[in-house]
């Protein structure tokens, strides 16, 4: 993961306003480290539920969130 992408991540995750500065990044570097998406590092970390992380992402974003199936 680049600089520029590490960057993007944390500016997003703070927009969110659902986790702590250490929280942002703790979950940044579990995801550069290991590789995984940031959403699934976030739902497996038990912080907030990997769906409402996405909906907050997309609002932050400006897009609409759609759940496409269970």
């Amino acid at each position: 993961m680049t600089y520029a992408a590490t960057g993007f991540l944390r500016n997003v995750l703070e927009q969110t306003e659902m986790f702590t500065d250490t929280q942002i990044d703790d979950l940044v570097d579990l995801a550069r480290d290991s590789g995984t998406p940031l959403a699934q590092v976030v739902g497996e970390q038990g912080l907030v539920a990997e769906e409402e992380f996405l909906e907050a992402v997309a609002k932050v974003m400006g897009f609409d969130f759609l759940r496409l199936g269970d």
